[in-house]
């Protein structure tokens, strides 16, 4: 119902209560408890609980109009959300398609799951694209675990990594001396852990063992890492460098300035 029908009923009957008193008798005291009301009595009654009925639906129909607004404002809301994500995406869209064309045009594209740039190569005797990274390649040492220690025997497990691109024609090899008191000790030069030529791909893990045996405690190992590898575009790229696991504190990291041109001088001297 209407606001203002309510407020006409509200009116008639205000009228009734104000009127009927004047236009006869409302009470009579001969009679007793509620016999005491005449008919005009009973209707202004009738017509005061009739006020308070129609001013509680009127409340009533009053909160529903508002949760109704309210409901409406929120749909609105949610309706101009979607269709400013909408336009948003599809000038995102647009943004991105921009960019990949102009990439292209310098034959380029972009990789959005490893976010790289990466070159665009056209094998133009078999139609072929192929993608490759633009970024060099970099394998490192990952990490050093010491696996266990039997009579003097130190068993390692190390682990190479390769960053940013892919590599290939891997030639590397490992060698190891171990630091006791103010010397240090050889081991046999380790070339044979990875495969002639091999290869490894962005992000990949490869870990093998290698193992020691000493008739005195060392204090800590160093490993130098020495070789070359190439990129996709044939590059060639070297790689000589010193790592260092300490045997007290069982981490790995890299000799400090003097000591690390010192141990360096050594392998080139003994290995």
């Amino acid at each position: 119902m209407k606001p203002y029908l309510y407020n006409v009923i509200l009116g008639f009957l205000a009228f009734l209560i104000l009127l009927v008193p004047f236009t006869g008798k409302v009470h009579d005291a001969r009679n007793r408890w509620f016999k005491r009301l005449t008919a005009r009595g009973w209707m202004v009654c009738i017509a005061f609980m009739l006020t308070m009925i129609v001013n509680y639906l009127k409340d009533e129909q009053a909160e529903r109009n508002d949760l109704y607004k309210e409901k409406s404002r929120i749909n609105e809301k949610k309706a101009d959300e979607s269709t400013s994500r909408k336009l948003n995406d599809e000038s995102n869209a647009k943004t991105i398609n921009t960019f990949t064309v102009a990439l292209a045009k310098y034959g380029l594209k972009y990789d959005s799951t490893q976010k790289i740039i990466q070159k665009l190569i056209r094998d133009s005797s078999k139609k072929i694209v192929r993608i490759e990274s633009a970024e060099n390649p970099n394998i490192i040492l990952h990490s050093i675990i010491l696996d266990k220690t039997v009579y003097g025997t130190y068993f390692f497990k190390i682990s190479l990594f390769c960053q940013n691109a892919p590599s290939e024609h891997i030639n590397i090899k490992l060698s190891t001396i171990c630091e006791v008191g103010n010397e240090y000790h050889a081991f046999n030069k380790l070339s044979n852990f990875y495969s002639n030529d091999g290869s490894m791909a962005r992000g990949e893990l490869f870990t093998f063992s290698v193992v020691c045996k000493t008739p005195q405690t060392p204090q800590a190992f160093y490993f130098l890492l020495n070789g070359s590898y190439k990129n996709a575009y044939s590059n060639k790229y070297k790689v000589n460098r010193i790592y260092s696991y300490d045997l007290e504190q069982k981490n790995i990291g890299v000799p400090l300035e003097p000591y690390y041109t010192e141990i360096k001088k050594f392998f080139e001297k003994n290995l």
